[in-house]
């Protein structure tokens, strides 16, 4: 007990005294795990067909670590701290930092219905549950409500991959067809479309006269949250005149080992709206990082007023398959040491993690440039490594956990055999398989079988598994003429094309 103590005290005085920038221990020490991070994410990288990454390391009410590594096109330009990525739903945290301004404003009340805000908003359900839907079930992902983004000309191939996107306005015609998916209230169903809907809120009450919907919304929160930040590396639509700070996306890594560029997209139009379009860069999530860790602290200003932001976090919803909960607009994990919150993206052709520990007030965030890749390996190494040297512990390596797959079989004769193989889809790959009692997608979801019509067969994705984004919704396959699988449509956004036959493994 008394080396212990001895030792928790060696490390208080050392975190008190040698983690200023003066202390050359400290840099000597720093210095060593900055070296060990970057080895080891660098041979990440190379395994993981990464072109580049960016990373902001904040402590204390300060940047300790920022910096690019890799190529924002394909080993020409280096990623720098002011290179731009796509965030995606990290954009939930900053809508519902919004919001929450609007309530304190008094223009809005969280437990109000949401018809009461957008007349023209419902959805299809017979007994009208749509109209019980308040503010505060959107923010928490509770409303029930599919998570396709209201339209099904957001389809990736067709349109995303060509840069041409919906705007708003198209957004709400497709909006009105989406079919809610459980009870508001009843259980968290994480929502991109939710959140779609909360920025229609703040554009019809926090914008100006003579603007569209999406200028609305971007112009409220350039005035409201980025420049209250002095992030001026952020934002939503993309100057031509800065394209070039801008990380290309790239797609899946391919058969043939290889990654294909995709479109770079300069101005998202709807998908700007509450839960996708943000970008920003390393240099602006430290002001952002700072900014997050004081508010968890209690010290929320300028963005929000003191005791906000604990109301957003301080009742969070459970998932029932797994650890995580959500507030408003944030994710609160289990971290290597303890709880950690914030946010990850995944925009076609970049990932991200945005998070602070609670334990230690470290925050990191980490940038990609890629479609499918688990940025939150480069996070907990970033901890394990940085954070560690920030705490005054040795530097060690995160063990990765090497998914186990559930023995799959290609039941041929079987009324499912024609669906079963693997997919892929702009962000990654997944199996559907047939086991003697059910057919499942990526080894826990069940498949409900729903209607069949000449070509296209109907399922709603079943509630077993820990894939809180889209169970519940629905998938339908497209079939040709001899009944094989042309493609497959997750909740009317997400286009899948089956590549190969499963193997046998009997």
């Amino acid at each position: 007990m008394q080396q212990r103590i001895l030792t928790l005290l060696i490390v208080t005085l050392y975190n008190f005294f040698c983690l200023g920038s003066t202390c050359p221990e400290r840099s000597e020490f720093m210095q060593n795990a900055i070296e060990i991070f970057e080895l080891h994410a660098a041979d990440y990288m190379v395994k993981g067909n990464v072109p580049g990454l960016a990373i902001a390391v904040t402590y204390n009410g300060s940047t300790v670590y920022a910096k690019g590594l890799g190529y924002k096109d394909r080993n020409s330009d280096p990623v720098m701290t002011d290179t731009f990525f796509r965030l995606a739903s990290n954009s939930k945290m900053l809508t519902a930092i919004a919001i929450m301004q609007m309530w304190e404003k008094g223009l809005i009340e969280l437990d109000e219905l949401v018809v009461n805000y957008l007349p023209w908003f419902k959805l299809k359900d017979p007994a009208e549950r749509w109209k019980k839907i308040t503010v505060r079930q959107l923010l928490n992902h509770t409303a029930g409500i599919s998570r396709g983004e209201g339209s099904n000309i957001w389809d990736y191939q067709a349109l995303f991959l060509t840069g041409k996107l919906p705007t708003s306005e198209n957004l709400r015609t497709g909006a009105i067809n989406q079919e809610i998916v459980a009870d508001p209230g009843s259980r968290l169903k994480y929502s991109n479309l939710g959140y779609w809907i909360l920025s229609q809120i703040i554009a019809e009450y926090g914008g100006s006269p003579g603007e569209t919907i999406d200028e609305k919304y971007i112009n409220y929160m350039k005035n409201n949250i980025l420049s209250p930040l002095e992030l001026f590396d952020s934002g939503y639509v993309v100057d031509p005149k800065d394209v070039r700070k801008m990380a290309k996306p790239y797609g899946i890594t391919e058969i043939d080992g290889n990654r294909s560029l995709l479109p770079l997209i300069l101005d998202p139009a709807g998908l700007s709206g509450g839960f996708g379009g943000f970008y920003s860069s390393a240099k602006d999530l430290s002001k952002f990082l700072i900014w997050l860790t004081a508010a968890f602290q209690g010290h929320s200003e300028p963005l929000l007023k003191p005791g906000t932001m604990k109301i957003m976090i301080s009742n969070p919803i459970s998932d029932p398959n797994s650890s995580n909960q959500y507030g408003f607009g944030f994710f609160i994990c289990e971290g290597l040491r303890g709880p950690v919150m914030g946010h990850s993206g995944s925009f076609l052709g970049y990932k991200s993690q945005i998070k602070v520990d609670l334990t230690t007030g470290i925050g990191i965030a980490i940038l990609t440039n890629v479609s499918e890749e688990d940025s939150m390996k480069y996070w907990n190494l970033a901890f394990s490594t940085i954070g560690n040297a920030l705490q005054g512990l040795q530097p060690v390596l995160p063990t990765i956990e090497q998914t186990s797959s559930t023995q799959k079989q290609s039941v041929k004769e079987s009324f499912y055999s024609n669906i079963i193989g693997h997919y892929e889809y702009p962000f990654g790959h997944f199996d559907i398989y047939e086991t003697p009692e059910k057919v499942l997608m990526l080894d826990t979801l069940t498949m409900e079988f729903v209607s069949q019509e000449p070509g296209r067969m109907d399922f709603k994705m079943g509630w077993e598994g820990p894939f809180t984004d889209i169970i519940g919704d629905t998938i339908s396959f497209y079939l040709n003429t001899d009944d094989e699988v042309k493609y497959l449509i997750i909740t009317n956004t997400t286009r899948c094309y089956r590549i190969s036959e499963l193997i046998n493994l009997d």
